[in-house]
């Protein structure tokens, strides 16, 4: 099995993993990889510690499609 994302995932991937180990699919792979990178604070690129945009609001948007 393998996860495959950008370095800002790797906080992430131990859960992914997990979630494969136990039989989950792989979008609850996903999931579970994305939601420790945007709860982690010292990513800035996503999340709850994302910068803003250009009006100073953080987005909290995102999508995945299955």
């Amino acid at each position: 099995m393998q996860l495959i994302g950008s370095s800002n995932a790797v906080v992430g991937f131990a859960d992914g993993m997990a979630v494969l180990a136990a039989g989950g699919t792989a979008l609850d792979a996903v999931v579970a990889t994305i939601r420790r990178v945007e709860a982690n604070p010292e990513d800035h690129s996503v999340g709850y510690s994302g910068l803003p945009n250009l009006l100073g609001e953080v987005e909290l948007d995102a999508s995945i499609m299955d």
